[in-house]
């Protein structure tokens, strides 16, 4: 899958060249996907979210602190997913991102969390999770982490460990979406997490999840 980060990185270092601040928006799999709350660059989005043909989100983050990735669902989806076309389904995306370090420093660790309410982490009984209904087909791995930490209850976050992205690298992270219960509008939370005077990450060392704390929300 390495190949597919490195091309899809020389298509977009022609995009970025030419684009502005946040506020991009791009459509694909019957959802809208926007970087309108700052803080990284959405590039391209590009496919179905089918296990053959995963959904591509190429992203440059800038900030250090946690991004927020804003996506949609259009009427259509919905009313597939709530049964309002006769048959109701669960939502199963599978999705590739690349994410591009544009900040100064090096990666050590990668946290995201998925959310229904941008203020408040995703209880176990909302039904979004990374994967956790796609049964045996659940899928998680990085091309730059070799550990991960997945967490379903009380809330959804996968923290990515033991590996490491450089300033102007990319990382790629390979992942499902699932819910029962499709809302309009849901987010994915990111934060990137770096070495300070060599000592180990919070993440690594087992303490509070700082995606939570810098957001002000304990789990």
């Amino acid at each position: 899958m390495r190949s597919l980060a490195v091309m899809t990185l020389l298509f977009c270092g022609l995009l970025s060249s030419g684009r502005g601040t946040a506020g991009e928006s791009f459509r694909a799999a019957g959802f809208t996907f926007s970087d309108e709350r700052g803080g990284f660059n959405l590039l391209s989005v590009s496919g179905s979210g089918h296990k053959l043909d995963p959904l591509v989100i190429v992203e440059e983050i800038t900030d250090f602190g946690p991004v927020l990735l804003v996506i949609r669902a259009d009427s259509d989806t919905l009313d597939l997913h709530r049964g309002k076309s006769g048959m109701t389904s669960t939502l199963n995306l599978s999705v590739i991102k690349v994410v591009i370090n544009r900040t100064e420093r090096a990666w050590s660790a990668f946290d995201m969390e998925l959310r229904e309410e941008e203020n408040t982490p995703s209880p176990y009984g909302d039904g979004l999770s990374f994967g956790q209904m796609a049964g045996s087909e659940r899928k998680l791995e990085s091309d730059s982490f070799n550990i991960w930490h997945q967490l379903d209850e009380p809330l959804d976050r996968i923290s990515f460990i033991d590996g490491g992205v450089d300033s102007g690298a990319a990382a790629q992270f390979t992942f499902q979406i699932t819910d029962p219960t499709l809302q309009p509008v849901f987010f994915l939370l990111q934060e990137p997490r770096w070495l300070i005077s060599g000592s180990p990450t919070r993440l690594a060392a087992g303490g509070p999840n700082p995606l939570s704390e810098s957001l002000g929300q304990r789990p």
